[in-house]
């Protein structure tokens, strides 16, 4: 080459611009072409450390366990951090996405986070929330059923991890054809809507009602039914399915017709000289005064445990219940209650 030549200008731009090439596997910020790069993984650390102190915690602290369940649900939201958050340049403090989006490159849409946080915002409201308000609502009140909320931490678990897997490759393959938000918005929330729909549904008290009726083998509900409170709850050994709603007398009789579980059995008939009491907590023995007497068991409040009155008591044992309930049939209010109890 002659002294004289021309410097060639390429070669001169790539020295002057450094941001403008990378050796392979090195990540270098657009804007000032800086290695020192901070990679989005930060969160997934902390989330994976925050699992990894308060998992072995919970089953000595018992407060430990709500940190617990929040770290293991955060964990599809940090990985889709991880896997999809942008790098952070630590010179110039400029983010940027870690594909090339510059010259020479056509700009791709970014990850739609905002209808990805919209999607997780539509599961925890219908999956968890909301069977919890409903549960309140059919009468639990306080009383906990640890099956059922593990049960729906389960389901809210798979619908996250589900839709970030839906939501990574259905950006990956869409990304270069669509770029209207509102498609975007469309595709992404459908596994909040579907799923969280489906969840918020199995919550409902009447849906609950119907599953209790037909595993308890007894009639469908009357048509004139009011007042319905239906309450379960379950440990990996225990658990106890409680209902009430009242009826039409007429309506109460067709019931206990129709029902499978309740055929050829006399009823134990009550009675203002024949009642049923709960037996003091101090008792020593029980009293013979020709009554039927119980130990209380911690029911919601709704539940009569106590008779006093013209009331019919049945006894009904499904197969999957190892121990004997009870449709006890209160003649003074028309009103119906259903114990079954398992394990």
């Amino acid at each position: 080459m002659s002294p004289d030549a021309e410097p060639n200008s390429s070669s001169n731009n790539a020295a002057m611009h450094p941001a403008s090439w990378a050796a392979p596997g090195v990540v270098r910020c657009p804007q000032c072409g800086s290695t020192r790069i901070r990679k989005p993984i930060r969160p997934l650390l902390f989330n994976l450390a925050a699992c990894a102190i308060c998992l072995p915690l919970m089953f000595s602290i018992c407060a430990v366990a709500f940190a617990a369940v929040v770290s293991l649900l955060a964990l599809p939201v940090t990985t889709g951090i991880a896997l999809l958050g942008r790098y952070r340049c630590l010179s110039c403090r400029h983010r940027f996405e870690r594909e090339p989006q510059g010259e020479g490159h056509p700009a791709l849409p970014g990850f739609p986070w905002r209808w990805h946080a919209l999607n997780i915002i539509l599961l925890v409201l219908l999956c968890f929330v909301a069977p919890y308000l409903m549960r309140k609502q059919a009468g639990a009140g306080r009383l906990p059923d640890m099956m059922l909320d593990f049960r729906n931490f389960m389901t809210l678990g798979f619908f996250l991890w589900a839709s970030l897997i839906y939501h990574l490759v259905l950006h990956y393959a869409l990304r270069r054809r669509v770029g209207h938000p509102l498609i975007w918005a469309i595709f992404f929330v459908l596994p909040g809507i579907w799923g969280g729909a489906n969840a918020f549904h199995r919550s409902l008290p009447i849906v609950q009602v119907r599953a209790l009726l037909t595993y308890a083998k007894l009639a469908p509900l009357p048509p004139s039914a009011t007042g319905i409170k239906v309450y379960s709850w379950s440990s990996p050994f225990s658990g106890e399915d409680l209902m009430r709603f009242t009826a039409s007398p007429n309506d109460i009789e067709q019931f206990l017709a129709q029902s499978p579980a309740l055929q050829g059995q006399e009823p134990r008939r009550y009675s203002t000289h024949m009642i049923r009491l709960a037996l003091p907590k101090d008792f020593q023995s029980i009293p013979d005064d020709g009554n039927e007497h119980f130990v209380p068991h911690h029911l919601p409040a709704w539940y009569k445990q106590e008779i006093r009155g013209p009331a019919r008591k049945y006894v009904v044992q499904p197969p999957r219940y190892q121990y004997p309930g009870e449709v006890l049939v209160d003649d003074e209010t028309n009103t119906v209650y259903v114990y079954l109890r398992f394990s």
